[in-house]
């Protein structure tokens, strides 16, 4: 099951899901048994994937079925996540196989996504904190990642030659693992072009750091 946050997310996360089984190389293996605008259902090994909406009546979706498999997304935009999360978390068994998966972009702090980050940070819960910062993604580049995940190509080198940080909150931004002058000048430009020249509002979009992330 995963569960989103409204109802247009939960159509296009599940015409994501179609796209992986009709793009599948083996799908001629795993040939469907029932298929809707929320449910793909397949006859070889009688497992289904359901897309079902975190808002309305569903504060008590889940309950009386059982969810091997179950993601969360954008956790932090829920209506009533303390509501949901109680009824949604119940139906999956302490089983080898089972897998829960909380994924968000941050929504301040305060909230309940925020609260589970840092139990899982502190060993408090069982949960293993994952961030992706805005470097790790290869269209966060000079290049737009065309090819180029490491700036090594021409057009990262170019972009990178001769800069230097012009404030500390730049030269903190350099001793960030794997932080490389190309994605410092893909952030420079990304201010200018993407977000009305307000860093704050790039680190809402782009941040570096999971505590940046909530701040902003």
């Amino acid at each position: 099951v995963v569960m989103a946050h409204d109802g247009e997310s939960t159509e296009y996360l599940f015409a994501k899901a179609r796209l992986f089984h009709d793009t599948f190389p083996l799908r001629d293996l795993f040939p469907t048994r029932y298929s809707s605008k929320r449910q793909l259902a397949l006859y070889t090994n009688r497992s289904q994937i359901q897309v079902v909406t975190a808002s309305g009546r569903a504060t008590g979706a889940g309950r009386g079925r059982t969810i091997h498999c179950l993601h969360a997304s954008e956790f932090a935009f829920w209506p009533k996540p303390e509501l949901t999360w109680t009824a949604v978390s119940q139906t999956v068994p302490e089983t080898p196989g089972s897998l829960v998966v909380i994924e968000s972009t941050a929504n301040g702090v305060g909230n309940l996504f925020e609260s589970m980050w840092n139990e899982a940070k502190d060993g408090a819960n069982d949960y293993v904190p994952l961030f992706f910062p805005f470097h790790r993604h290869p269209e966060c580049q000079p290049c737009r990642g065309m090819g180029c995940d490491d700036g090594t190509c021409e057009t990262c080198q170019e972009a990178a030659r001769g800069l230097v940080a012009r404030d500390e909150a730049e030269r903190d931004l350099l001793r960030l693992p794997g932080m490389l002058p190309s994605h410092l000048a893909w952030r420079r430009w990304a201010i200018a072009n993407k977000t009305f020249g307000s860093e704050d509002l790039f680190r809402q979009e782009y941040c570096a750091t999971a505590e940046e992330a909530f701040l902003a």
